[in-house]
């Protein structure tokens, strides 16, 4: 597979979660579930870290693409996250916060 591919692939996943996410809050609703914090544990990866090898900055360029999942990957960043080092443990607590949030 291409790099051209991969990138074609990547785009396709996210135009899937832009439009399951639409104008809600999280993916399923009112309500964080798994797969908000696993999409927004990639996504702030590829946005904050900047690429050398074979993708360059396009996955930055093709995230750019679904403003819908960039917001959404701010506001979980935003509420709990927010840039610290966090254990496993930490994560499971701040994941049953934003649940019964």
């Amino acid at each position: 597979m291409s790099s051209k591919d991969v990138l074609r692939e990547f785009d396709n996943v996210l135009s899937v979660f832009s439009n399951v996410l639409g104008e809600k809050k999280y993916l399923f609703g009112e309500r964080l579930s798994e797969i908000d914090c696993l999409l927004f544990g990639h996504l702030y990866a590829m946005l904050t870290t900047k690429y050398m090898g074979t993708f360059g900055g396009d996955l930055q360029q093709t995230i750019a693409k679904y403003q819908n999942l960039i917001d959404h990957t701010k506001e979980l960043d935003r509420r709990g996250f927010n840039h610290a080092l966090i254990s496993f443990a930490h994560f499971i607590t701040l994941f049953n916060i934003f649940l019964k949030a």
